[in-house]
């Protein structure tokens, strides 16, 4: 005897349409629940703080109040970051992410002061021995060689110039992580000179969530459809002494 299919209960109705509509509600993330996610996981970071463990090995050298004081104003000649890359790898460094695009010559260098006092024609025995010393560029091209050092790349949606090939290698598995990740047309990279020596390349790039607050920073970029570690991963990747 076949037993008749009994009806869904009410209960298991009203269940399934509230599961459902959480569902859509996620997928399409209206600005009001957006608003409200963002809103309590804001409140929960104020109410309990993430504390810095200070035997977790990683440090930041900021570029602070005293230390423009102590050093000058920013930007610093790329001597000066080269003097503190040394320092750090005599430190033991395992790795030191360098959070900025070096894409243009050092305005700072002997060769480019020269150029700009060119017009003092007293000075013209200083500026021939100035245009004879090595370029900051260069100086901090000797340190990088030296060092495990990673360098910023950006995402640029005004260029379609297309990255170097990065240092890091992809293991994948499934889909393409292309589809997936946040997409640029181009890359702005530092200058060839310094990334010759470059232990590794990573991308800068942060991406706001609706409200323009950052709360999170992506791992991958694609940037011309190379797809590129952001910063904080090719450090780890570098410290680890990893290829892929």
């Amino acid at each position: 005897m076949i037993e008749r299919l009994r009806r869904p209960s009410l209960h298991l109705v009203l269940t399934a349409a509230i599961l459902a509509a959480a569902v859509a509600l996620r997928i399409f993330d209206p600005n009001p629940v957006a608003r409200l996610r963002f809103s309590i996981f804001d409140s929960y970071l104020n109410l309990k703080p993430r504390e810095a463990d200070r035997a977790f090995p990683v440090r930041i050298v900021d570029v602070d109040e005293a230390s423009l004081a102590a050093i000058g104003q920013w930007p610093w000649p790329r001597s000066e970051i080269a003097r503190i890359i040394e320092r750090l790898t005599e430190a033991g460094a395992k790795s030191i992410a360098i959070d900025l695009i070096l894409s243009e010559p050092d305005r700072l260098s002997p060769v480019a002061l020269a150029r700009q006092l060119e017009a003092r024609r007293d000075l013209a025995p200083v500026l021939t021995e100035l245009a004879k010393l090595p370029s900051n560029d260069e100086l901090l091209a000797q340190a990088l060689a030296k060092a495990p050092a990673v360098l910023g790349i950006a995402g640029e949606t005004t260029t379609s110039h297309a990255p170097r090939t990065p240092k890091a290698r992809f293991a994948t598995a499934g889909d393409d992580p292309l589809l997936f990740v946040p997409r640029f047309s181009g890359a702005i990279e530092a200058l060839p000179v310094l990334a010759q020596k470059e232990t590794g390349a990573g991308a800068v790039n942060w991406v706001p969530a609706k409200d323009q607050i950052v709360r999170q920073v992506p791992l991958l970029t694609a940037l011309n459809g190379v797809l590129v570690p952001g910063l904080a991963l090719e450090a780890l990747r570098v410290g680890m002494g990893e290829t892929t």
